[in-house]
């Protein structure tokens, strides 16, 4: 083959060459300087070159690259949290929030709001009463203000549950 009609910019052209010149057992060869980029040629003799990408490309297993091992899991994402169940406060306000100038009786409060911790899960609300207290709340209000309407399932189907 004659060669390629791209022309590298003449900063890169010594480069271009070297790395050409390495694989020369490859069917590309650098261009002449004489040919210019913005010829009507290029893309004719690029689309008759076509035929012979395969050449040029080396499908070859590489004796150094290692298959992989087989995964059973692959596709399945890994859990991004964590179960764990405790009940110290991540992070308490006594870290962040100087309550020096407060009343008593607002220090009161917020170290009882300091030593609420709020539960991750369902299975750990309900331990506490005051947590089952306010989801009880919550569903009233939901059944009063007509959130939800309650039907029977279609014959054959299943509710839809949470993770």
């Amino acid at each position: 083959m004659s060669g390629t009609t791209l022309k590298p910019s003449s900063n890169d052209h010594s480069e271009t060459e070297e790395v050409i010149e390495e694989g020369r057992d490859s069917t590309i060869e650098p261009s002449p300087p004489s040919e210019q980029f913005g010829s009507e040629d290029i893309f004719t003799e690029i689309l008759n070159q076509s035929s012979s990408v395969e050449g040029v490309l080396n499908l070859e297993p590489d004796p150094f690259m290692k298959r992989l091992p087989h995964h059973h899991n692959r596709g399945i994402p890994k859990p991004t949290y964590e179960l764990e169940l405790s009940t110290e406060v991540k992070y308490p306000m006594s870290n962040y929030v100087s309550n020096h100038r407060l009343s008593e009786s607002n220090k009161s409060f917020v170290n009882q709001l300091s030593t609420m911790a709020i539960p991750n899960s369902v299975q750990e609300a309900l331990v506490d009463p005051r947590w089952k207290v306010a989801m009880n709340e919550e569903m009233k209000s939901l059944q009063k203000n007509e959130t939800w309407e309650l039907v029977e399932c279609p014959p054959g189907k299943k509710p839809v549950g949470c993770r």
